[in-house]
């Protein structure tokens, strides 16, 4: 499978609609590259034979892509596809569906006007705190504050299922959901778990145990097992900045 990496500018001229071979879009380079922003990838191909889960969004939906030199582009029909962590773009007149190139991306949002709702994914630098390795992931904003919440949406393979098509038995790959939920605190530092208790909580911030008792206690709360009760303990948090600081 080759692929070609292509520069998709803001602004296109015709492509050629009869191209059914999956060659990369033949974009037209002559636009003014200064003042449009430029949005790098290669083409995508589909891995068939997946069933279940691997978007975020299935469907297209339009949004805004912040890129590392802070240019933004707007109005971009996209989906975030979770197996392969990566932001998939569908230009316009295109029969190319483009994975763009992650290093040059620093935000997106995917936009839902009827619902007056948007999600905003950022590229993050996980450490894995036992090893120091690092890895980059683009992971759901969910609370902004010295002390954010992030969620990383990530889809596993969770099984090989045979299936009949037609006469023949074939092996497919099921992928599931599995989301990990990172505190980034003011250090940068990033912290993983998809459950917390006061236990846990204790372990993670043992600076001020008093205090972390004091908010929990406000809460209501001991155990925290949903994607609302963690926002619920960030904004908490949030509150009481010498736990973390």
């Amino acid at each position: 499978m080759k692929y070609l990496l292509v520069i998709i500018q803001l602004v296109f001229v015709s492509f050629n609609a009869l191209s059914q071979n999956h060659k990369p879009c033949p974009c037209d380079l002559a636009a003014d590259s200064v003042f449009s922003p430029k949005l790098i990838g290669t083409v995508y191909y589909q891995l068939f034979g997946i069933i279940g889960t691997e978007f975020f969004n299935k469907a297209y939906v339009r949004g805004n892509i912040v890129l590392t030199n802070d240019d933004t582009a707007r109005n971009i029909n996209m989906r975030y596809n979770g197996r392969i962590d990566g932001l998939l773009y569908w230009p316009q007149k295109s029969g190319s569906e483009i994975l763009l190139d992650k290093s040059y991306i620093k935000e997106f949002s995917l936009e839902y006007p009827s619902e007056n709702s948007k999600s905003v994914f950022q590229r993050m630098k996980i450490v894995i705190s036992l090893t120091n390795d690092s890895s980059e992931h683009f992971c759901q904003r969910l609370y902004l504050g010295n002390l954010s919440l992030f969620a990383y949406r990530q889809c596993v393979l969770a099984q090989i299922v045979n299936e009949y098509v037609g006469k023949s038995l074939v092996a497919k790959s099921l992928y599931e959901p599995k989301i990990i939920y990172y505190f980034k605190l003011p250090n940068n530092r990033t912290i993983g778990f998809k459950r917390l208790n006061r236990r846990s909580l204790s372990s993670i911030f043992p600076k001020d145990k008093e205090l972390l008792k004091s908010v929990l206690k406000k809460l209501h709360q001991r155990r925290f097992r949903k994607e609302e009760d963690f926002i619920k303990l960030a904004s908490a948090l949030n509150q009481a900045p010498e736990i973390f600081n």
